[in-house]
């Protein structure tokens, strides 16, 4: 994970480009410990989350998840992710996510959780989960529909299929599309600019469109956790994931 400020918006970035950014335990721990800086720092007044190279972020690393021996370590593994994407979602500061290429599974998951969403004219987005026999992990069961509306959403869940980036904006998902020569500085752009903004009033904006947006998100991810747990241990996904590792293991 790279850390960077330019003035009074902090930039942190994937940096994992040979795995396609790719989440693994160690991320999420770095990724962790920068938003616990970020939030104590009152000169940064907005976050801007990218990734390194061809993707935003591909999800999860299936092949660390893939070597898991038990349920209860999937669980922890899936604990620590919905951990982070609470910590983004409870930041006093806007996060805004520059979608510089694949956004898949857990990566469409973390951009979901930042306030505003940016893609480049390259970027795709999507839950391929399903390929796998497994379902989004990280709430993007409940995230997903309260966007594009439920109907619309499982039809992105049960195909699989990939979105483009004008369609993510069509959708809602996606506030902009730009070139992607021109990604960065119009990400950069609005976040200096909603950083001069007061504070506290972009505080409680963000704490308030949250709350009505995101209902009893809390009482619903456990949920989605046990499942997601549960077809990770079937025969089926597990063979699904197999064959997964095996067939990129030999590229």
């Amino acid at each position: 994970m790279l850390f960077e400020r330019k003035g009074r918006v902090a930039i942190l970035t994937l940096n994992r480009e040979s795995k396609l950014n790719a989440l693994r335990a160690k991320t999420v721990r770095e990724f962790a410990e920068d938003l616990v800086r970020i939030e104590s720092d009152p000169e940064i007044g907005a976050v801007i989350l990218t990734g390194k190279g061809r993707a935003f972020c591909a999800g999860a690393d299936i092949f660390e998840y893939s070597a898991m021996n038990s349920r209860d370590e999937f669980m922890a593994f899936q604990m620590r992710g919905e951990k982070l994407h609470q910590s983004i979602e409870n930041l006093s500061k806007p996060v805004i996510a520059a979608i510089n290429g694949l956004a898949l599974g857990g990566g469409f998951e973390l951009a979901l959780t930042c306030d505003i969403i940016l893609a480049s004219e390259s970027s795709r987005f999507g839950f391929p989960e399903i390929r796998i026999g497994l379902i989004p992990g990280g709430g993007g069961t409940q995230r997903l529909p309260k966007i594009v509306g439920p109907k619309t959403a499982k039809r992105i869940f049960m195909t699989g299929e990939d979105i483009t980036p004008q369609e993510a904006h069509r959708l809602g998902v996606v506030s902009e599309v730009v070139p992607g020569d021109q990604l960065m500085a119009k990400t950069l752009e609005l976040a200096e600019e909603i950083a001069e903004k007061s504070p506290s009033a972009v505080t409680a904006l963000k704490r308030l469109v949250n709350m009505g947006t995101l209902g009893d998100f809390g009482q619903v991810l456990p949920y989605e956790r046990m499942m997601v747990t549960y077809l990770y241990d079937t025969d089926e996904s597990r063979a699904r994931v197999r064959d997964f590792v095996e067939k990129r293991g030999k590229r």
